[in-house]
């Protein structure tokens, strides 16, 4: 989750673990025997909040992903190009540009790159946000703020299913 006071994010995230394991749905980790050990899987994150993308980071890094980041939507299709991410995880409200039409960039990119999942988030919660993302194209779309593990098994869980060419 999106938070900023530490004693407060550690609480959280001990609910979280209590609640994964009554749950069986258990944050990804290299160890767990999941697609992680198969490959290094490469994040990037669009956005031009520095908190979240410390905070992805750390839920990304502990699960073994790596993650390049873009501050504005004109840096994500060089970037798509140039790192080859397994997954794009990208905020509709961008600096320079509306994430949506971001994504209908990537999505147009040749070959592999524009068949890449990305998830869409944004602060908005209007139906019409979620549903011109996905319309473009977009795997998932999730709203903040959101819990960082949850939204990492969401995007792993993409990948998996483009890797076993779902």
């Amino acid at each position: 989750m999106h938070v900023v006071d530490s004693r407060y994010s550690r609480a959280i995230r001990a609910r979280q673990r209590n609640r994964s394991t009554k749950t069986g749905d258990a944050p990804y980790t290299r160890e767990s025997g999941d697609i992680l050990s198969e490959a290094k899987i490469v994040l990037l994150v669009v956005d031009d909040d520095h908190l979240l993308h410390r905070t992805i980071e750390r839920a990304a890094n502990s699960a073994g992903v790596d993650v390049i980041h873009a501050m504005t939507g004109g840096e994500a299709a060089p970037l798509v190009i140039e790192r080859k991410p397994d997954a794009i995880l990208l905020d509709i409200g961008l600096p320079d540009v509306d994430g949506r039409d971001v994504l209908a960039q990537l999505k147009a990119l040749p070959g592999a790159a524009g068949q890449i999942p990305i998830i869409m988030y944004s602060s908005h919660a209007e139906h019409e946000h979620r549903l011109s993302a996905l319309q473009l194209g977009a795997e998932n779309y999730v709203e903040k703020p959101f819990d960082a593990d949850l939204l990492l098994r969401r995007i792993l869980r993409s990948v998996e299913k483009k890797r076993s060419g779902g």
